[in-house]
């Protein structure tokens, strides 16, 4: 498709390349939408009007075509002495048609022929300067309103950074706490038109600035610096709870297309790639349209037989169920040999495609299990994983995967080796701290190493606070020689349960998991891993409690 052609994914490369290099060089601007534009924009006193917004510069990056709603605002921009950077050669087509009016309007504009360029001239009007030695992790958006400028920064870097600042115009200087609500004043100093203040940033952190007119900056109080007096490093074991069942994950299936022998033991989504093959399906692509607006009608093979396999190595299982994702032409189940009532479910889990069903943990045996499906399948179908909860543990190192007695006490490490490689809820952290504090002298809960999506801290049963963001802090309320029963709540993700599990995450992309994942887990043989590729969870490194003063 026109997607994936050579010349797009070249013209795709070169934006991404003139972004990120815009950015690095600390250049603000905003992405132009030629149909917005077309609507909205207009031409007044030399600038480019869109909105409440006025730009003094626009920079055009190298397109195959050219809107002409878009051309002749810059045409009327640069008869107003606007000023246009082209990057790279002018498009031949306008409106997708062959035209040379791009070509000759790009003669009165300033030409570059590489986004560094076009970076290099820009720099000189730019209105923030950072320096030092954290400046290269940083990146910025600055914003007027009225007589008052915002400057936002964000730090890229997973470690905390200083950085020196010089923003115009001249004026005092406040940090807003978008999380609190406080207001604080920064110390800085006025040179020429400009201001300079220093910041600092927590990794992956972000700063709200505020510069107001003022004759002089002012200095303010010196920064408090707080002392750590004390630090005590917390149990390696935890009592612990988890907000829901724990799931095991079937995805080891075997599949009896009509008339035909069993399959081997396949990963689902591989055994449903190799099923339509064999019946002459088309394999399900996810780019294609959603189920419900495909065209209807298609043949459909009676009696496709599946069965998901998992193990049993315990006998504590007091509460177990199973959640069944919709499988248009799911016939009949049963947990071995049990029959499961698919017109009742004790209602969703996770999401409304997901339904639980009870299960009598009786119908368990160990060593082997399975449940088995009879499916009347056709395009609309397709093979999903299914989930067996319960109130056990689950071993993933064997195939298939085995339920297996829980741990008294979770460590500090990675849940996922410890009985819960599907889990993706919350898991509460218990234990009884007894703090020993004088007069002025603060304490603080510090989450050293941990995965999660946040953390909700708890003190006798009374919520603190969340911990989301770093530094991966919280003071804590605490009363001098008082027992106090501490909990730390982890909300995890639904990764490890959702997917995709044999297909290690791109961590350059932030970790980011796209349909075209599952896609390639079932298609593409050669990154198909047959372990799983689960992300880490829980807390990883013992918490500290650190008393400050």
């Amino acid at each position: 498709g026109w997607r994936s052609a050579a010349d797009v994914a070249r013209l795709e490369e070169r934006f991404h390349r003139l972004t990120r290099t815009l950015l690095a060089e600390q250049i603000s601007f905003d992405f132009g939408d030629e149909q917005i534009m077309a609507r909205r924009a207009k031409v007044r006193e030399g600038q480019l009007v869109v909105g409440k917004m006025r730009y003094g510069t626009v920079v055009v990056p190298a397109t195959l075509t050219i809107r002409s709603e878009t051309l002749a605002l810059i045409e009327a921009f640069v008869r107003r002495k606007g000023r246009v950077l082209w990057i790279g050669a002018p498009p031949r087509w306008v409106d997708a048609k062959p035209s040379d009016r791009a070509k000759q309007m790009a003669r009165h504009c300033e030409c570059v022929r590489t986004p560094r360029e076009a970076a290099r001239r820009l720099a000189g009007d730019a209105n923030v300067r950072l320096g030092g030695r954290g400046s290269a992790h940083m990146l910025h958006q600055l914003r007027r309103d009225r007589s008052r400028h915002y400057l936002f920064l964000a730090n890229t870097r997973a470690s905390g950074v200083t950085c020196d600042v010089t923003v115009k115009p001249r004026g005092q200087v406040r940090q807003w706490d978008a999380h609190s609500g406080d207001v604080h004043n920064v110390p800085g100093t006025l040179a020429n038109a400009a201001t300079r203040f220093t910041v600092r940033l927590p990794g992956h952190g972000s700063g709200l600035f505020t510069i107001s007119p003022s004759r002089a900056a002012r200095r303010g109080a010196p920064v408090r610096r707080r002392r750590v007096l004390r630090r005590v490093v917390l149990p390696a074991a935890w009592d612990y709870e988890l907000s829901e069942p724990n799931p095991l994950v079937l995805d080891q299936v075997r599949v009896q297309p009509p008339g035909r022998r069993w399959s081997g033991v396949m990963e689902a989504l591989e055994a449903d790639a190799w099923l339509r093959t064999g019946l002459g399906i088309t394999p399900r692509r996810y780019h294609d349209v959603q189920p419900w607006a495909a065209p209807r009608g298609t043949a459909t093979t009676r009696g496709v037989r599946v069965r998901y396999l998992f193990n049993v190595r315990t006998g504590a299982a007091r509460r177990v169920g199973l959640a069944l994702e919709h499988m248009p032409g799911l016939r009949a189940a049963q947990l071995n040999g049990h029959r499961i009532n698919l017109k009742r479910d004790a209602g969703w889990w996770i999401d409304p495609c997901l339904r639980r069903h009870r299960v009598d943990p009786r119908w368990l045996k160990r060593g082997r299990n399975e449940l088995a499906m009879t499916v009347d399948y056709s395009a609309r179908s397709g093979l999903e994983n299914m989930f067996v909860l319960s109130d056990t543990a689950v071993d993933a190192s064997t195939r298939p995967a085995a339920l297996i007695d829980p741990p008294a006490k979770l460590r500090i490490g990675d849940m996922t080796r410890q009985g819960m490689p599907y889990y993706g809820a919350g898991v509460t952290y218990q234990c009884d701290i007894f703090p020993k504090l004088t007069a002025g002298e603060r304490l603080l809960l510090v989450l050293a190493k941990w995965s999660g999506a946040c953390a909700v801290v708890y003190l006798d049963g009374c919520e603190v606070g969340t911990i989301a963001f770093q530094p991966y802090e919280l003071e804590l309320p605490v009363r001098e020689g008082v027992t106090h029963k501490l909990t730390i709540e982890v909300i995890l993700g639904r990764g490890n349960t959702l997917g995709p599990l044999h297909r290690k995450r791109d961590t350059g992309g932030g970790g980011a998991v796209t349909p075209f994942d599952f896609e390639r887990q079932a298609l593409d043989r050669p990154p198909h891993r047959d372990e799983y590729c689960l992300t880490p969870a829980g807390l990883l490194e013992r918490p500290h409690l650190v008393t400050v003063g």
